[in-house]
């Protein structure tokens, strides 16, 4: 790494402005960048327009420290004296040990001054992936789990470190998008002009509020910069096998104060079985506007269109040939941003409309299944009832099939039921303002108040709930090498009323490649619609339910080695969940209902890797989960009793990926394993099992022109067969290959 170049230029400003220029080792501008002077008890900030300039107006005579920070680069610092001339400055290329989040604190803070575990993924690497949905990125972050029903468009759920599906919170571009009652499905959330994904594991509704029990995890949107030019746009068509396609096409640029980019993305798959088909049209946008180099006004869209055929659990081969869901979503949010010297704040709206349609015509069966199973029924663990393999037809008839010793059969009849069809739609509007005092370098205070309004319309009640959050977040430090976060946020539910949740977080620099990190926190996800407000002769809501809880602690160790090109990373974790919500039955004719019932813990640890060479890349991660129901409705369940492991969350999980770099492409290997874990066949053969499972990906690009790409991704290269969801196969082998054009205009 070359030193950042410092050159003072003698051109005096009469008027004694402080100006200079930001550029990156190419000489190009650098946009956005932000430049920050600090004297004794004076600070001041800005950032720098399109062209990478910035400005202070009437800056007093004196000596100064200035800091210059811009994503992807190293910070710079010096020693000022004032007044000066034109100041340029070159920043250099961040190592890759050190990234700035956002997430974490709601405003731009590095890694290193944080005790949470976090994870990011930026373009470069989206883009070396071939930019894939979203959850499949996020199989590579440590202590995530991922489960997906059936395949292109399948209900795609995530767990963290032993949470709930609804336990993490969803945001896009500041934007909560999360369905009322936390969860959320990522099956359509593609990378359509994402710029940067950002997970932090553990409690956050310190930060946040409701439904960040276990992470928060958001995607940020690209914007149009100076390296785009006035425009930027490209093209890439793809094809398959199971007469799979896809097309990307997106636009940026910046012009004067003003940037933009634009992305559309269209999805379409046959599938592999009868009504296995799947469609998606995801358009994506993200306008800023410049009025000073203090203040800006941000509109971020993004609307995704779906249908998809659900052919039922075709893995027990039950098949359902007319039933589809469609879905409507639309996420946008308004932002006014303004900086004035040590302090910063804004502004921001938001608004999510999602419309789920459910038709399914025609009953189905009977179905005549059977299978050969072992295990002992309500044994935890591997102990419990595992598929030993299906039975065909042909032996059903006839019984002529062998049982292995320790083994039995297990026969049933299964029918799939027409539904009248299901239309929901939920709205979440908000709005909310934070502040950011920054009293001196290291050392600032955020805090806001945010409202949200969820509403909905659905087949069974008109539901609404306000929610009210007020929220503050300190960060300081102790020296040059200690770091403290401390959280509080209190929550005004207009059904669960006030809760108050805690975070504390410490940073050490034990050496300059040696960290400590520690966090502890408290979390809540609030109950569904459903569970609050359903109004049935079968089941009723409970307006007195508490919101789930949540504690957390952890503590861990990051080591870097070679000025940070390999980085490694080791936490341990404890959660506590608590007041988890459950249906019960009542006697008749009371209807069942809802309550605050059940309990569980889940430790473990998390381990992840990086390497980043010239040409070689590597990420790697493995977690270790131990999990049980500490308190259940039905105490004497197979698969959700009371000692029972929690569904759906392996013991061991992993991934490693592996990036060489080439001089006119790259070449990407990806693998994932997942262990065996706890779950529910669902169809009544007892099977609380789902077998581990290994895939690997391979993809690859190469570029024929300056703009022209031609690249080739084969996922299942081995061809496994493996249910992420237990009756759910997941795709065989799949080839997809295309191109992609460029264009620019300078």
């Amino acid at each position: 790494m070359s030193t950042l170049s410092l050159l003072f230029f003698l051109l005096l400003s009469p008027s004694e402005h402080f100006q200079g220029i930001v550029e990156d080792p190419t000489g190009a501008a650098i946009a956005g960048a932000k430049v920050q002077i600090s004297g004794p008890s004076f600070i001041r900030e800005t950032y720098t327009d399109s062209n990478g300039r910035f400005i202070f107006d009437e800056a007093l005579p004196g000596d100064y420290s200035i800091l210059i920070t811009a994503a992807a680069f190293a910070p710079y610092s010096a020693s000022i004296r004032l007044p000066a001339g034109t100041f340029a400055v070159t920043l250099q290329i961040a190592p890759r040990g050190e990234d700035v989040l956002v997430t974490a604190t709601r405003v731009e803070t590095p890694l290193s001054m944080l005790g949470v575990s976090a994870t990011a993924f930026d373009h470069d690497h989206i883009a070396q992936q071939q930019s894939p949905p979203v959850y499949e990125l996020l199989r590579e972050v440590p202590g995530m789990a991922v489960a997906q029903t059936s395949r292109r468009g399948g209900t795609a759920a995530v767990y963290t470190r032993g949470g709930g599906k609804n336990a993490n919170l969803m945001l896009v571009d500041g934007v909560q998008v999360n369905e009322p009652g936390g969860d959320f499905s990522f099956a359509h959330l593609t990378s359509t002009n994402i710029e940067r994904v950002e997970t932090v594991r553990g409690p956050q509704s310190a930060v946040y509020g409701s439904n960040a029990a276990a992470a928060v995890i958001q995607v940020i949107s690209h914007r149009g910069s100076a390296d785009d030019g006035i425009a930027s746009a490209f093209g890439s068509f793809e094809g398959g096998n199971f007469s799979t396609y896809r097309y990307r096409t997106g636009f940026s640029g910046a012009l004067r104060m003003f940037d933009y980019s634009l992305g559309a993305e269209r999805i379409g798959t046959q599938g592999t079985y009868v009504n296995d088909s799947y469609r998606n049209l995801t358009l994506a946008e993200n306008l800023g506007y410049r009025f000073s180099d203090r203040s800006q006004v941000r509109l971020t869209l993004r609307t995704i269109g779906s249908w998809v055929g659900v052919p039922n659990k075709v893995g027990f081969g039950l098949l359902d040939p007319d039933a589809f869901r469609t879905g409507a979503n639309t996420i946008g949010g308004l932002r006014y941003e303004q900086n004035t010297e040590n302090f910063s704040h804004r502004i921001q709206l938001g608004l999510t409309r999602f419309r789920d349609y459910f038709q399914d015509n025609q009953g189905e069966g009977p179905f005549n299944i059977g299978a050969v199973v072992e295990g002992t029924t309500g044994a935890r663990g591997t102990e419990g009832v595992r598929l030993v393999r299906l039975l065909s037809a042909g032996e059903l008839s006839s019984s002529n099939f062998v049982i292995p010793n320790g083994a039995r059969v297990v026969r049933r009849t299964v029918f799939i039921s027409a539904s009248a069809p299901s239309k929901t739609i939920t709205e979440r509007r908000s709005a909310g303002y934070q502040g950011n005092w920054s009293y001196s370098s290291h050392n600032s205070i955020v805090f806001g108040y945010d409202f949200e309004q969820e509403r909905g319309v659905t087949d069974i009640a008109p539901p609404l709930r306000n929610n009210h959050g007020l929220f503050a977040n300190h960060q300081h430090s102790v020296g040059t090498r200690l770091f403290f976060t401390e959280s509080v946020r209190l929550e005004d539910n207009s059904v669960f009323h006030k809760k108050a949740t805690p975070r504390f977080a410490a940073s050490y620099l034990l050496t300059s490649t040696t960290r400590l990190k520690a966090s502890t926190g408290a979390g809540i996800s609030e109950p569904s619609f459903l569970q609050n407000f359903a109004h049935d002769p079968n089941f009723i809501g409970n307006r007195n339910l508490r919101p789930e809880r949540s504690q957390s602690v952890e503590a861990g160790i990051e080591q870097h080695f070679f000025g940070s090109h390999f980085v490694t990373d080791a936490t341990l974790f404890a959660n506590r969940f608590r007041d988890l919500i459950v249906f019960v039955s009542l006697p008749a004719p009371q209807p069942g209902t809802w309550v605050n019932l059940e309990a569980s813990r889940a430790e473990g640890i998390e381990w992840s890797t990086r390497l980043e060479l010239s040409w070689l890349r590597l990420r790697g991660q493995y977690t270790f989960l131990d999990t049980r129901v500490t308190s259940a409705a039905s105490p004497a369940s197979a698969s959700t009793g009371t000692g029972q492991e929690l569904p759906r969350r392996p013991r061991h999980s992993g991934a490693a990926d592996v990036t060489a770099v080439l001089r006119h492409g790259f070449v990407t290997l990806n693998t994932t394993f997942v262990g065996e874990r706890q779950d529910s066949d669902g169809v009544g053969f007892g099977i609380v099992r789902n077998p581990g499972y290994q895939r690997t990906d391979l993809g690859g690009s190469y570029s024929l022109r300056p703009w022209l790409d031609v690249f080739i991704r084969v996922q299942n290269v081995f061809n496994r067969r493996y249910e992420e969801v237990l009756g759910y196969t997941a795709l065989p082998r799949n080839v997809l290959a295309g191109m992609t054009f460029r264009w620019r205009h300078r």
